[in-house]
């Protein structure tokens, strides 16, 4: 997978209620806060890491059935926010 739109890393920053994502959803505007290892994740992605690299950097800092939780949830969410697409 890939960002949609490698630009939304530049719209991650510091907010009082955490780090945000900012992001359009056709002609909307729509921002959440992120996860405590989202806007690194979101960022290496963009540089082209691959979603492997990104699993077992999760593995290094958690346990197995941890990184296994998270990795998922932050892929859900990345592909339910279309923050994802593939390329063929």
């Amino acid at each position: 997978p890939h960002l949609r739109d490698p630009g939304v890393l530049h719209q991650i920053g510091r907010h009082p209620a955490g780090t945000l994502v900012i992001w359009r959803r056709g002609h909307e505007v729509v921002s959440r806060p992120l996860g405590p290892d989202e806007g690194p994740w979101l960022r290496a992605l963009g540089r082209g890491e691959t979603f492997g690299a990104l699993c077992r950097r999760a593995a290094r800092s958690s346990s197995d059935a941890e990184a296994t939780r998270k990795v998922a949830s932050y892929l859900h969410r990345w592909v339910a926010d279309g923050l994802l697409i593939t390329h063929s």
